[in-house]
């Protein structure tokens, strides 16, 4: 082999290292910046989670409420209407 043919393979073997070196590079960086989002996403999930937790507590709260107030107010009824006779 001549010297310019070494040249070429010492040449080509820099480049792909330098491909690889920077693939590695982009792949960490990539990890970094989505560990990031990843946090703040699951903050995100967590508060809305307790947010829907709070509303279907008062959801049930509201029809024990109903309920209450329905039979309340059929009691009412009835009792009007015995009065009426």
């Amino acid at each position: 082999m001549n010297w310019k043919a070494k040249a070429v393979v010492v040449i080509v073997c820099i480049a792909l290292i330098g491909s690889v070196a920077y693939s590695v590079y982009s792949v960490y960086a990539d990890n970094g910046r989505l560990s990031g989002e990843n946090e703040v996403l699951t903050t995100q999930l967590s508060e809305k989670n307790a947010i829907i937790t709070t509303q279907q507590e008062r959801l049930n709260q509201l029809a024990e409420l109903d309920i209450k107030h329905t039979q309340e107010l059929a009691n009412a009824k009835s009792e009007i209407d015995t009065q009426h006779r």
